[in-house]
């Protein structure tokens, strides 16, 4: 081995890892995105078919969401849980009077995040858009 040659059999640091991890999944979120996209408007479709349409979309959006699942991608928001706006964007707001305030209470469009391994905080694919709750009514006087 020449000396200005790097040593290739020592094992990466875990700063290393991380940056490559990073890599990989900035250029995986770019696919994910354009995937939660097709997913999104078999969601749209869906909202509009009926009978045996509805059933073929139905079944498209479980294998979609399992397959994404499968690589560790997941559902981000879900009805009744708190507005967190790290993970929601608010795209509407209306009054429950059986939900406390920012209470999520439809998801127009689900949002995702890419669970990563060795440690790392997952990464958001796409805030989820969401119709949160105001609260009762004010009384007006």
């Amino acid at each position: 081995m020449k000396p200005s040659e790097p040593q290739r059999d020592l094992p990466p640091t875990p700063e290393q890892v991380q940056h490559v991890l990073r890599m990989v999944a900035s250029e995986y979120l770019s696919f994910l995105t354009g995937f939660a996209t097709y997913l999104d408007g078999l969601h749209r479709w869906r909202a509009a078919a009926e009978g045996e349409t509805a059933a073929h979309l139905d079944t498209l959006i479980r294998q979609a969401q399992g397959l994404m699942a499968q690589h560790g991608v997941r559902p981000i928001a879900r009805v009744g849980a708190p507005l967190d706006l790290r993970f929601h964007r608010v795209v509407e707001t209306e009054a429950d009077p059986t939900r406390p305030k920012d209470a999520i209470l439809r998801i127009p469009l689900p949002g995702y995040e890419l669970n990563l391994p060795a440690g790392l905080p997952p990464m958001i694919v796409r805030q989820a858009d969401v119709v949160v709750s105001t609260g009762p009514r004010e009384p007006t006087p």
